[in-house]
């Protein structure tokens, strides 16, 4: 696959994208798959133009959240101390934090886990299966700007980046065994990545205009009749 920046031209007619870096505003033409647009001034990348976008989006999000359910119902972890066996799941971080009268941690540990990745991860579904089926609203441009706000707050991976440093401490002290929770956690947050990697606000904004407009045209030759 070919990658190139595409070139910037200025019409009027094309629509405006705001660079985040230097704030410049500049004119974008409809991109090739596999092509970006950089910015002139500072060089930063304005959009990408994925191949099946919203295809991808929907099989990415809807297998995330699988494996999010599948890591919630089996054990995560199972620790065996002189003879001692005990399994550990998912939710048990935030149980025992409760359990303990650590209400604050206990709280932030179940939305770093499990309430705000599933949030994020069912907008983007839904986001892409009403692109799908061509049923895009005004509001789904809002939906658009809150699944960016969630994508900035959730942090699954480096939560399980710190369970993984901490598995590695813990077993120079006790046999660690991974169970089927861990590896769909594991696949889970694969899975969210790749979706939001083809999270490109221009080019989805772009499809919602595009599928608004196609259900306008094809409500007026019904009112004209």
């Amino acid at each position: 696959m070919s990658k190139s920046d595409s070139a910037i031209s200025p019409p009027s007619s094309m629509p405006l994208i705001l660079c985040e870096h230097c704030s410049i505003a500049v004119t974008l033409g409809q991109l090739p798959d596999n092509h970006k647009a950089s910015c002139p001034r500072c060089g930063h990348v304005l959009t990408r133009a994925y191949p099946n976008i919203v295809d991808r989006m929907l099989i990415f999000s809807i297998s995330a959240l699988l494996c999010l359910a599948i890591s919630t119902i089996f054990g995560f972890v199972e620790m065996s101390v002189q003879g001692q066996e005990r399994q550990v799941s998912l939710l048990d971080t935030s149980s025992r934090l409760a359990q303990n009268n650590d209400w604050i941690l206990a709280a932030i540990s179940l939305l770093v886990l499990i309430v705000i990745p599933s949030i994020f991860a069912a907008l983007l579904a839904y986001l892409s299966f009403s692109l799908k089926i061509g049923q895009a609203k005004n509001s789904t441009i809002r939906l658009l700007r809150a699944i960016s706000f969630i994508g900035f707050w959730n942090m699954c991976e480096i939560y399980f980046l710190g369970i993984l440093v901490s598995m590695v401490k813990i077993a120079s002290l006790a046999h660690i065994s991974f169970g089927i929770a861990f590896y769909s956690y594991a696949f889970f947050v694969l899975f969210l990545f790749a979706a939001y990697m083809h999270f490109d606000k221009y080019q989805l904004s772009q499809l919602i205009k595009k599928s608004i407009s196609t259900q306008q045209n094809k409500v007026l030759p019904n009112d004209l009749a």
